[in-house]
């Protein structure tokens, strides 16, 4: 009788390209969201309210575009790569 082969944790290659993949994309994704809001609040008029909201929503793409950047370029990718297997 054959013993089974070991359980082996890993997730499947597409979760793993997945789970690889969204960081990536949403760290894409934030920076052409704030040049979008700046864009519409440059180019187009919008009635005082709206331009309050678009500011809000400029305020905190300003945020996610620096916090991006800071997992990407700073502390965060040095424990990344500290605990990363060679």
């Amino acid at each position: 009788m054959e013993t089974p082969p070991p359980y082996s944790p890993q997730p499947p290659v597409s979760a793993k390209l997945t789970a690889e993949a969204i960081p990536w994309f949403l760290s894409v994704l934030a920076p052409l969201a704030l040049v979008a809001v700046l864009f519409v609040l440059v180019f187009f008029e919008a009635n005082p309210g709206g331009r309050d909201m678009l500011n809000i929503a400029l305020g905190a793409l300003i945020t996610l575009a620096k916090d991006v950047y800071g997992f990407w370029f700073g502390s965060s990718l040095g424990s990344r790569l500290k605990y990363q297997k060679p």
